[in-house]
């Protein structure tokens, strides 16, 4: 992808994810040759142009139409500083300049919580989501209306920290996700930012509390976090299948990347069972978890 394209840096979620799409899709044994793919919460849109880019070149004898959306308070929103206008109108520009084939303004949108992803059901093969289901506040909701746009046989990736993890990775304070009380929680972090950074809590005492104000704020209105044994009892509720077995090769990439090695060389979607419940214990109580969904 060209760097004039980016919205913002390719992370390793981004990689990761599109590495257990591409999986998936290997798997199949009958290949379709035409797949729809749905991106729930796509914000800026940098994981949905990398993921458009990889998969064409992955499969190239495979037809993809890809939709994707996010909710009136997301990234899309936001003025660009180079056009001077939304995220989104930058979004539909490059896209149509990269991929002319698809009408981007119906298929890449903003959608009220209350609306339906799509007007037909079980529309797509593939439903994606990145770092998007620990901000999702109505989680039954959530996976009903995937398993209503779910095609039958198809397969659903969502990465994301659960509340089993230690550091809350949002505002980088241990544990902060597990507070009932926001009053608790102001108190908690400043006690921390206290310990931690004793010289700029004191001389940049004013800003320090402001930070601490909207650290608060921000993880109580922004984040709702669950466990992993709700989300699967969420699923298998409206009998969806899920797994965690996927979760394992994100760590594997982690290293490689810690220790510059080239994740290119390896494969770490080949699955297997017992390393998969050998490090999901832990692994879960780091980072984000990647939870895949079939039906």
């Amino acid at each position: 992808m060209n760097i004039e394209d980016n919205f913002r840096n390719i992370t390793l979620n981004d990689i990761h994810l599109v590495n257990c799409i591409i999986s998936s899709i290997r798997e199949k044994r009958n290949l379709s040759g035409h797949m729809r793919i749905l991106e729930v919460g796509c914000g800026s849109g940098t994981f949905l142009l990398y993921m458009i880019d990889m998969l064409s070149k992955t499969f190239p004898k495979i037809t993809f139409d890809f939709h994707a959306f996010d909710l009136q308070e997301s990234e899309l929103i936001f003025n660009d500083e180079e056009l001077k206008e939304p995220h989104l109108s930058r979004l539909h520009i490059v896209l149509k300049r990269k991929y002319k084939n698809g009408n981007w303004e119906r298929k890449i949108k903003i959608i009220k919580p209350s609306d339906d992803w799509h007007e037909q059901l079980e529309f797509f093969d593939l439903i994606v989501s990145n770092q998007v289901l620990e901000h999702v506040m109505d989680k039954p909701t959530f996976f009903n209306k995937l398993s209503k746009n779910l095609k039958l046989s198809g397969n659903s990736f969502h990465i994301f920290p659960a509340l089993d993890v230690f550091w809350e990775w949002h505002i980088h304070v241990p544990f902060a996700h597990w507070f009932k009380s926001e009053k608790m929680l102001r108190k908690y972090i400043t006690l921390y930012r206290y310990f931690t950074s004793p010289v700029k809590f004191f001389k940049n005492h004013k800003l320090m509390m402001n930070s601490i104000n909207h650290d608060a704020k921000y993880i109580f209105d922004k984040t709702h976090y669950c466990s992993t044994k709700q989300f699967i009892k969420y699923c298998n509720d409206l009998n969806l299948s899920v797994n965690l077995k996927y979760t394992y090769p994100y760590y594997f990439l982690k290293a490689c990347q810690w220790l510059k090695i080239d994740i290119n060389k390896f494969n770490f979607y080949s699955c297997n069972r017992f390393l998969h419940y050998l490090t999901f214990f832990i692994t879960k109580h780091i980072s984000s978890i990647t939870v895949h969904i079939s039906k």
